[in-house]
């Protein structure tokens, strides 16, 4: 409960004061303080592991998520592009960069970046789903559909991943008002995936919108 959480923040705080140039300690510490919205108590822990670390990769994008949250885009764009610089290879920065940029409303450089991430990896998910989202702001419904579809038929033997992208094509009809179509995506989804809760509430909405 709260009290148990209390607790062990404590300790996660007395640690960091015992053993003050203990890395995992402070990143704990800051992750912590980043869950609880505590921002600008997560971003001095992740200043002082890049003190003592200044290429700490988890520190660096710990940092500039406190900065995206904060509203900071020069400050996160700084270190997101640090981020790239240090680790190309790393879809992290390229999927935070995105996100900076869609909340700066550069949806195209947004899309470029989710881009990039999934080209480094194609298995996620996140920024799949950010990318049909912009397709779906932009109004371009058939490229959203299109790439769910593509990414339906390269995936096999993953109901969990499947039922995403069901659910996801649902939301996508949804959001074009055709309900009908929706309803099968929904469908489709949750026989892949019976435990899945979410198909069960855009269902619910749609049977709830039809007796009315």
């Amino acid at each position: 409960g709260r009290h148990e959480a209390g607790i062990a923040k404590s300790a996660w705080v007395a640690a960091a004061e015992l053993s003050p140039d203990n890395i995992q300690t402070r990143l704990g510490l800051a992750d912590r303080y980043y869950r609880e919205r505590s921002l600008d108590l997560s971003q001095k822990e992740a200043e002082k592991i890049l003190s003592i670390q200044p290429n700490h990769y988890q520190a660096k994008l710990m940092l500039g998520n406190t900065y995206l949250l904060q509203k900071k885009p020069r400050e996160a764009k700084e270190t997101f592009e640090a981020l790239i610089q240090q680790e190309p290879d790393n879809p992290a920065g390229y999927f935070r960069m995105g996100l900076l940029h869609r909340l700066m409303g550069e949806h195209d450089m947004a899309l470029s970046d989710f881009e990039k991430a999934m080209a480094i990896n194609p298995k996620l998910m996140d920024v799949f789903t950010h990318i049909v989202i912009l397709h779906v702001n932009n109004k371009e419904f058939e490229t959203a559909l299109e790439k769910c579809d593509s990414r339906i038929a390269e995936t096999k033997d993953n109901p969990v991943i499947l039922a995403i992208l069901h659910n996801l094509k649902g939301q996508v009809y949804l959001t074009q008002g055709k309900t009908g179509e929706a309803e099968k995506s929904f469908q489709a989804a949750l026989t892949e995936n019976p435990d899945f809760l979410r198909p069960y509430y855009a269902l619910a909405g749609i049977y709830l919108d039809q007796k009315e």
